[in-house]
């Protein structure tokens, strides 16, 4: 039961991590395409 419950802490903290991931890339391509134009 042990196992499973680590197992389950691992996968929450990974979709986290990855979500979290994702965020900042979209905000620096966000941010990339808004300065681009100024140039």
């Amino acid at each position: 039961m042990k196992k499973l419950f680590a197992l389950a802490a691992v996968t929450a903290a990974g979709v986290f991590a990855f979500k979290k991931w994702q965020e900042t890339a979209s905000e620096k391509s966000d941010w990339k395409a808004s300065t681009d134009k100024v140039e």
